[in-house]
């Protein structure tokens, strides 16, 4: 049976799949929604009042304890800006006790030591009927190593199993097994770090804060709970069976709900509620009926988490709001908090839950709520007509060419009257000179309430310049709406509109997993090349998903035709390279390959399928080609394949030689963590400066150093900064917050 099937994305493993089908269009094309075959689970929502009340483990032995600042009333976030904790430090801060970072953990728990096996490891038991011994397969163990920079970022995820009690051999039940190996942590210590002097909201890292994943959320940036941690890796590795248990958890920083700013205390007649929007589902994975979303409370007197609402698992609907009351004196204490929790099951990416809009105060009415807000409703698009992203070298050929006429986004009424919006545009290069701010603003009188709407902004014949001689290049398009509310915050939607050295249809994120069922199937993206160039690579995102495809072979192609079919290049056999969620892996291109015209890039798949990354928010089906029977056809789903072609010479960041007998230059870049700025000091004044993300990504660039480098727009992480001067080269990790 020749099949194209899309799935919500999970991680490796065998697991039972129940699909329910929805044919699409010839060849047998289906999409499919991913569910899971579990027994049924005792913990309905029903019960889950007393099975989610618990004790919390903040601090005890070994553990990583960060201080947070209680917060007053109210608290509004959105999500349209960052307000989770960082759980990165400065090993020079005297306010830190004391500093040793663990070397890895072990399914996310600190250890000092593991033994383990290198291949699948099993326990026995003796079939007397038909005298023989039946082995079980032991679960995998997620060793997780750690950036001991920072003590937070995981660099390397493997997987291992654990040293049997016996083993086997020739009919012999063995009791003696050695490990394969063993591996100790040096950490034995707890250490602190003290608030910090930004606003936070969550003190948890597990949801995923993103722009994608909601239909039609109230405002720009949701979060979504699933069942893989901050990580982007799955709580429990698959093994046998599916693990399903409580997974994310959004939790308040502590809150002053006794001690009223300006004196006094919160009772009763303060009238205080917490309200929210959520979504089950959104475009992800739907969570099944035994699947649930709840919200606790945290009882400072018992110091157990107390179960407050909870909706179980359906399809995809409307965002919906919820108000929850906070009447009971018990929760009228300083350090307070509240959660949100989902029940899923934890070997993936299933079982989706969106929120939004998230509000606690006093002097709420819930038959009148008001809100005097209009925001953006979904995340910036690309301003470039057919590419979301293209190299600046092919784009300065013809710009008018490639340029969208207009920039549009989704915005939402939250208020309940209507209202007068304007809706305006401005584009930066990357020193923030500004290039275009739209002289003809767009004015919308009676924007209906609880309504959407999209009105278009002319670019009015803007074309991006060249301001400088550097082969990348990254402009900041900011989409803003003014309508004199209370929460200026989702009132602008920003674009970085990359010029990279590779061409893109998708906005960097994966909704879902694309699949051609199939021995010798193949898939194939369209690009019209502008410029004759040379083919370096190809990347493409292999997200990890329902079963452990990280075996099976594929061949990067490349065609300059597909009716008929003209192979042009046909690499050698590759494995497909699990990242963590929506990082690209690069697969040279050898011989680099000269092109022109139109070209198609992709894979042929050797005996069992390799999954893709689809994003569902930018279409262009129309690019995408798969042939499973000898025929080439379009890509059925709306969405887009992240398959992208890179041009121009390889580049190595992490392999910088300079001659043995020349001086290193002495620089130092400081703070770390960083902010908005890094500092240099000592700058050569004829020193380049480069920066890149973990990936190997090219993110800024500087010609010339100066004493401060404004790093406002990079998002938070850590990023090599990479200083030459002639041949002299430096790197200096940085953690930007």
């Amino acid at each position: 049976m020749v099949a194209i099937r899309v799935f919500s994305l999970t991680f490796l493993g065998f697991l039972s799949v129940v699909f329910c089908s929805v044919s699409a269009q010839s060849q047998g094309e289906k999409l499919h929604p991913l569910r899971f075959s579990v027994e049924q689970n005792e913990m309905h929502l029903k019960n889950q009042k007393e099975s989610f009340t618990r004790s919390d483990d903040w601090g005890e032995d070994n553990s990583v304890i960060h201080l947070v600042d209680t917060i007053d009333l109210p608290i509004i976030d959105d999500f349209s800006s960052d307000k989770f904790k960082k759980y990165t430090f400065d090993r020079s801060d005297t306010n830190i006790e004391a500093v040793v970072c663990p070397d890895f953990l072990v399914n996310d728990t600190i250890a000092s030591r593991l033994a383990f096996m290198f291949d699948t490891s099993y326990t026995y038991s003796f079939d007397g009927v038909n005298n023989r011994w039946d082995s079980t397969a032991l679960p995998g163990i997620r060793v997780s190593f750690i950036d001991t920079a920072d003590c937070e970022t995981v660099t390397q995820v493997d997987t291992v199993w654990p040293v049997p009690e016996a083993r086997v051999r020739n009919g012999v039940f063995v009791t003696e097994v050695q490990p394969d190996s063993v591996i100790f942590s040096s950490n034995d210590t707890v250490f602190i770090v003290p608030p910090e002097d930004r606003e936070i909201v969550w003190t948890t890292n597990s949801a995923f804060l993103n722009y994608s994943m909601g239909e039609e959320p109230p405002t720009i940036g949701i979060a979504t709970l699933d069942g893989l941690d901050s990580t982007g890796f799955p709580y429990v590795m698959p093994g046998p069976s599916d693990v399903y248990g409580p997974a994310d958890e959004l939790t308040s920083a502590p809150i002053w709900l006794k001690t009223r700013p300006g004196g006094g205390t919160y009772n009763n007649g303060d009238s205080l509620y917490l309200s929210f929007y959520y979504q089950p589902q959104g475009v992800g994975n739907r969570p099944e009926p035994e699947d649930s979303l709840i919200v606790e409370f945290y009882n400072v007197f018992t110091q157990n988490w107390e179960w407050q609402w909870g909706r179980e698992g359906e399809g995809v609907k409307p965002f919906e709001e919820v108000f929850i009351p906070i009447n009971d004196s018990v929760y009228f204490q300083d350090g307070f908090r509240f959660r949100f929790r989902n029940f899923a099951t934890l070997t993936g990416n299933f079982d989706h839950w969106n929120i939004d809009y998230v509000r606690l105060g006093s002097y709420r009415n819930t038959d009148k709520e008001l809100k005097d807000d209009v925001a953006f409703s979904e995340q910036a698009p690309t301003i470039l007509k057919d590419f979301s992203r293209m190299p600046w070298a092919h784009y300065v050929t013809d710009p008018g060419k490639f340029m969208a006429g207009e920039s549009a986004v989704l915005s939402y009424n939250l208020s309940d009257v209507q209202r007068n919006v304007t809706y305006g545009l401005e584009i930066f290069d990357f020193y923030d000179s500004l290039l275009f701010n739209s002289s003809s603003v767009v004015v919308t009188p009676n924007f209906p309430p609880r309504t959407f709407q999209k009105e278009p902004v002319p670019l009015e014949g803007f074309e991006f310049e060249s301001t400088d001689n550097l082969e990348q290049k990254t402009f900041r398009v900011v989409n803003r709406l003014t309508a004199a509310d209370d929460v200026p915050e989702n009132n602008v939607a920003t674009y970085w509109q990359e010029f990279p050295l590779h061409y893109a249809y998708d906005d960097r994120t994966a909704e879902h997993a694309y699949e051609v069922v199939g021995p010798g199937s193949k898939i194939a993206a369209e690009y019209n090349i502008e410029l004759p160039d040379t083919l370096r690579a190809i990347n493409i995102y292999f997200p990890p998903t329902l079963e452990d495809y990280s075996n099976n072979l594929f061949q990067v192609k490349v065609w300059s035709s597909l009716s008929p079919e003209e192979e042009i290049f046909s690499g050698l056999f590759f494995r497909p390279r699990y990242t963590r969620r929506n990082l690209v892996s690069r697969y040279e291109v050898n011989p680099p390959l000269p092109v022109s015209g139109t070209i198609y890039v992709g894979f042929q798949q050797q005996n069992r399928p390799v999954f893709v990354g689809f994003d569902g928010n930018f279409n262009k089906r129309e690019k995408f080609y798969f042939n499973a029977d000898g025929a080439w056809n379009n890509m059925s789903f709306e969405g887009s394949l992240m398959i992208h072609p890179e041009f121009s010479p390889v580049y190595q960041p992490f392999r910088v030689s300079a001659p043995e007998n020349t001086p290193q230059p002495e620089v130092k870049l400081y703070p770390n963590p960083a902010r908005d700025f890094i500092s240099i000091q000592n700058p050569n004044p004829f020193a380049d400066i480069t920066v890149y993300d973990l990936s190997g990504r090219r993110v800024k660039e500087w010609q010339g150093a100066n004493e401060r480098l404004e790093i406002g727009d990079l998002s938070s992480g850590t990023y090599i900064f990479q200083v030459t001067s002639g041949q002299n080269v430096s790197m200096h990790k940085i953690i930007v917050q």
